[in-house]
């Protein structure tokens, strides 16, 4: 059942003119990202040497001038947000769920969005990277330059593992969003909201998280401010991380909101409240 709706939910983003906006967004708003990083090089000094392009992809996912980050959770909304909302307006619902139980319905729809979404991501990211490594030098990063904070060792010997490693994250970030959109999307009604209420769940999180040490400083609030959905996004890269921690993190959120997914789906529709 999930290899179809796989299909599915693939053969509908495709055809959907939203998922097109969103990818075009993602670069335009990528290739902006670039021209401000260029306004920051000393092009002026003869001794300038060009930043690598993997210098120009890691710094626009996040950090002190790349502003990526803001972005991809909202593009992730756009572009399937709607996908589980519109199946639940349609006899499609009813008509999967007398062919199989409740529970098995809502789980494979929620790894068939995420999946979908995760696709979306990692397919922009790779042409990004695929498009940064044609423009721009591909030297080694300079260890005096601008180097990032997360899993700095393997920016320096391995730059285009590290930048996969980030595109894995934003993947992971991507799956998420798109179980959020169907918890969502079983709680409201309305289209738009659906679609919106995720990434301003999102951004409202994150801006209370990381007001905390604002509020009151401390080892715990600047916790909180490292482990803001909106800073894991992307501005992890300024934090000691190891490897690993951002898609741990993902991974768990994911599983918490699938389960609590679930949970409000069977609720719901023991209350025909869904259809």
């Amino acid at each position: 059942m999930i290899s179809r709706m796989i299909k599915m939910d693939l053969h509908s983003l495709i055809t959907k003119k939203s998922v097109w906006i969103a990818i075009i967004l993602f670069f335009v708003i990528s290739l902006l990202n670039y021209e401000f990083l260029k306004s920051e090089e000393p092009i002026g000094n003869p001794y300038y040497i060009p930043s690598p392009a993997f210098h120009y992809f890691v710094s626009a996912q996040g950090g002190g001038s790349g502003f990526l980050f803001v972005f991809l959770p909202l593009l992730v909304a756009i572009a399937t947000g709607d996908l589980f909302i519109r199946e639940r307006n349609s006899s499609y619902l009813m008509f999967s769920i007398m062919r199989t139980d409740i529970i098995t319905y809502i789980r494979s729809k929620i790894i068939s969005i995420g999946i979908c979404s995760a696709l979306i991501m990692a397919l922009s990211q790779i042409l990004l990277l695929s498009y940064t490594l044609i423009v721009f030098p591909v030297n080694l990063p300079d260890p005096s330059g601008t180097v990032p904070y997360f899993a700095e060792n393997i920016y320096l010997n391995s730059p285009l593992l590290y930048c996969l490693i980030l595109i894995l994250n934003s993947s992971a970030m991507a799956f998420f969003m798109g179980t959020l959109s169907i918890l969502l999307s079983v709680i409201l009604d309305n289209l738009y909201a659906a679609i919106l209420a995720p990434y301003i769940l999102f951004i409202g999180l994150s801006e209370t998280l990381m007001s905390a040490p604002l509020i009151y400083d401390s080892n715990l609030s600047y916790a909180l401010y490292s482990l803001s959905p909106l800073v894991m996004s992307g501005d992890y890269i300024t934090i000691e991380y190891s490897w690993w921690v951002v898609l741990i993190y993902w991974i768990i959120l994911t599983i918490i909101i699938a389960l609590l997914t679930i949970l409000v789906f069977n609720k719901k529709y023991k209350r025909e409240k869904l259809i």
